[in-house]
């Protein structure tokens, strides 16, 4: 039980540091931008955001995968 909780808390952990710069993202979004062509701005941003979030979108990956095997595991 134990190690569920401890991946749930390394989940919010990374939801937390996530959910902090996605706050300072949405406050700077360029409105008339986004009117001129929204899909592609949008896009620009959210690209911009995987980038910058790299580290723990692979962090995240490699924390459900060991927490897959320890389960197939039992």
């Amino acid at each position: 039980m134990a190690e569920i909780d401890d991946y749930l808390d390394d989940i919010d952990k990374t939801k937390i540091a996530v959910d902090n710069d996605k706050k300072k993202i949405l406050e700077s979004i360029d409105l008339n931008e986004w009117f001129k062509n929204p899909k592609a701005y949008l896009t620009l941003i959210g690209s911009e955001f995987a980038k910058q979030h790299l580290p723990e979108i692979k962090e995240g990956y490699n924390h459900g995968k060991r927490f897959a095997r320890r389960l197939l595991k039992k």
